[in-house]
């Protein structure tokens, strides 16, 4: 006889175990490793994968596709789900949520009534709030790329070029120093790669490092700045204060 239970999802009782480390209830649709442990009041449903050191406990609710995994804590009446990524030593607690494809990773707490949503990218800091609320901005460059804040200008850098000119459009050639403008940038905050300036943390550009390129040092204000999504910022404007 199959075991079922009720994930009050809308979807009435679906097929379902009790997990052997912790004993939550966790849909047959899941993947979750017996390494994981799920508590007796936290669920894990859907197609969502959990796997590694991750610990979900309290009223937490891993669902959809979420994937969940390192030594990731999940717990009190969090919930994370959509398509999104919570790993490495990130916590997720209180009554935040982490939803359709965001990232939170590192360090990286997310506490509180704190949302995290869309192309978020979460690895620094911790977060509070809902990031995608304008007057939430700075909070929100904070934990997606740990840049320095002051006096409303945020302070950033920029992959380019050996001779200056942007990756993306060679003919868009960036000063040594000195002002420069985005003549059509896109002003959808929702939109992370639309047209405009896009900078970062020293350490974004480390990825994918490139040895025909420079490193340009930026300082943006923050009513310049259209989004904050996937890491790193989009801008209206910059002033270019030298090369690294």
């Amino acid at each position: 006889m199959t075991t079922t239970y009720n994930f009050k999802d809308g979807k009435g009782p679906v097929p379902a175990h009790q997990h052997s480390n912790g004993g939550g209830w966790v849909a047959d649709t899941a993947t979750v490793a017996d390494t994981v442990y799920v508590g007796p009041n936290a669920c894990v449903s859907g197609n969502s994968r959990v796997s590694g050191n991750a610990r979900v406990s309290g009223n937490a609710q891993v669902y959809d596709n979420a994937y969940v995994s390192g030594n990731t804590l999940v717990y009190g009446n969090a919930e994370v789900f959509d398509s999104v990524r919570v790993y490495s030593y990130a916590r997720v607690y209180g009554n935040a949520e982490v939803s359709d494809n965001a990232y939170v990773s590192g360090n990286a707490v997310v506490s509180g009534d704190a949302k995290v949503s869309l192309h978020q990218h979460v690895s620094f800091s911790v977060v509070k709030t809902d990031l995608l609320l304008p007057e939430n901005m700075k909070e929100s460059i904070e934990a997606q790329c740990n840049l320095t804040i002051f006096n409303d200008y945020v302070y950033c850098y920029k992959r380019v070029n050996d001779n200056l000119s942007s990756e993306y459009d060679d003919s868009f050639i960036y000063p040594v120093s000195g002002v420069v403008e985005s003549e059509e940038a896109d002003e959808n905050k929702n939109v992370s790669c639309g047209k405009g300036l896009h900078f970062s943390h020293l350490s974004y550009y480390s990825r994918n490092e490139k040895s025909d390129s420079k490193i340009l040092y930026a300082k943006v204000h923050v009513d310049d700045i259209i989004a904050c999504l996937q890491g790193k910022i989009r801008v209206r404007k910059a002033e270019i204060l030298g090369v690294v």
